[in-house]
């Protein structure tokens, strides 16, 4: 049975008092906001399996990051895919976070265009990021490319750039995605990927700024990707992206008030009785990207000085 996309799933009303959609307040956040995180739709479904004891270690530590949380309206579908609607705990966890006062905004992709108008007076040069976030992608096989291909005039305006002094490139080229969404594809990541390489080049935006959370290997490979490709001469503020290991880990170096427990509780969730990360152990001289290991162990090697830098 094919799975049916909503952009507006049908109890939206349920999350509207813990959201914002206005335009105006996702350009305040992202100009007060020292921290932006966006996630993706894997990662969300498990923080949002958490025990209350985890949430509370997560929503503290976006507080003292002094962070937003950026969820895109492709990430919305993915998260009402199954029934149209969005379950109850994700309901629960967009009360939890706003209820300890995190901001939470859900992002038109589109809007992105609205964003950059605040810095930048020249279209050209506003579609000419969406055209080199694209390019960057560089994929054989995607949503994306298969959409391009099939549609001459958005292929022209993304591809080769033509009619750059328009305003609604934004809105034709993500809405047109939105429509071509099916099950099994990577269109939320890569939407992602465009979405946070774009944001990274507002001036003044400081390395670290847009954080990715995700545990999926195929988005944080998107958002690798890209920057490889960009090159750092091109490239625009550093992007950080985090797995939920690699979060566990932060919270930890910063001595928030996480314990063992709590850390092989959150492991556990994602991964169950095996984890499986990329990083670096006390004698390594090389990123291993496949390091498995029970939930229990890691946890060790987290709390061992110099027992593992966890890279993904």
């Amino acid at each position: 049975m094919q799975t049916l996309y909503t952009e507006r799933p049908a109890n939206f009303s349920q999350i509207s008092p813990f959201v914002s959609e206005q335009i105006e307040e996702i350009n305040e956040s992202i100009l007060i906001n020292r921290k932006i995180f966006f996630y993706d739709t894997c990662s969300f479904r498990y923080h949002s399996n958490f025990k209350n004891d985890e949430q509370k270690i997560l929503t503290d530590y976006f507080k003292s990051a002094d962070a937003a949380i950026f969820i895109t309206r492709c990430i919305l579908m993915e998260l009402a895919s199954i029934s149209g609607e969005l379950n109850e705990e994700y309901v629960a966890f967009f009360r939890l976070l706003s209820e300890n006062g995190i901001r939470i905004f859900v992002l038109d992709e589109e809007k992105v265009f609205n964003i950059l108008s605040e810095c930048f007076s020249d279209r050209v040069r506003i579609n000419d990021y969406l055209t080199w976030a694209v390019r960057m992608l560089n994929k054989p096989v995607s949503t994306i490319r298969e959409l391009l291909e099939n549609d001459v005039t958005l292929y022209k305006l993304i591809i080769e750039g033509k009619n750059h002094d328009s305003s609604s490139i934004y809105q034709r080229f993500f809405r047109a995605l939105r429509s071509a969404k099916e099950q099994g594809d990577n269109l939320g990541e890569e939407i992602l990927s465009i979405v946070i390489q774009i944001l990274s080049h507002l001036p003044g935006t400081a390395d670290g700024k847009y954080c990715l959370i995700t545990d999926d290997r195929n988005a944080a490979g998107q958002v690798a990707t890209q920057i490889i490709n960009t090159g750092r001469q091109h490239a625009g503020a550093r992007i950080i992206i985090y797995s939920t290991p690699k979060l566990v880990q932060t919270i930890y170096n910063l001595r928030d008030g996480i314990t063992e427990n709590n850390m092989i509780k959150m492991l556990s969730v994602v991964f169950g009785s095996n984890v499986r990360v990329s990083g670096l152990k006390e004698y390594d001289f090389e990123i291993d990207y496949d390091i498995s290991l029970a939930a229990a162990d890691l946890a060790r090697l987290i709390m061992k000085p110099n027992g593992i830098k966890i890279v993904f």
